[in-house]
């Protein structure tokens, strides 16, 4: 395995080399204590003052706060979004299974049975209804028409 020098991790951090090779010495370097040492070293001390005032001084105790917050919200449990999202896909997977066993009962024949089997019924209780509405209608309207004609020949005979 080839090692870099310090003057290489200057030119790597100076963006002097191609994409390819700048990729190859970034993942070198994560796996290999002796570059990073190298490329440590290789940092000057005006470098670092520029990180510094890039850097707020607060940065570190921001940073804590935020894991604190984020350790904090792990103890509660999960969040309410995340319980709907649960409960949503357990809706998803009641309805999948309707759909499912509808499919399942309508391709089997069970719908066309039941269906086959209520259709005498109705067609009976359809042939009874229509006699009822038949004698209910010719008896009702017989009253209406009787009770308006009285009532016209009472408005006459009060005139």
């Amino acid at each position: 395995m080839k090692h870099f020098n310090e003057k290489e991790w200057q030119m790597f951090r100076r963006g002097e080399y191609p994409k390819g090779r700048s990729r190859f010495m970034e993942e070198h370097l994560q796996g290999c204590q002796k570059c990073l040492d190298a490329f440590l070293n290789s940092i000057n001390e005006e470098e670092i003052a520029q990180a510094q005032k890039a850097i707020p001084p607060d940065f570190t105790d921001t940073v804590i706060s935020m894991i604190n917050r984020e350790d904090a919200r792990e103890a509660r449990g999960p969040s309410p979004c995340f319980r709907w999202v649960k409960q949503s896909q357990n809706l998803l997977a009641y309805y999948a299974a309707a759909a499912v066993l509808t499919i399942a009962l309508m391709g089997g024949g069970a719908f066309q049975a039941l269906v086959k089997g209520y259709s005498n019924v109705a067609g009976t209780t359809e042939l009874n209804s229509q006699k009822i509405e038949q004698k209910m209608d010719i008896q009702f309207s017989k009253k209406i028409v009787d009770q308006t004609h009285q009532l016209i020949i009472r408005f006459e005979n009060q005139e």
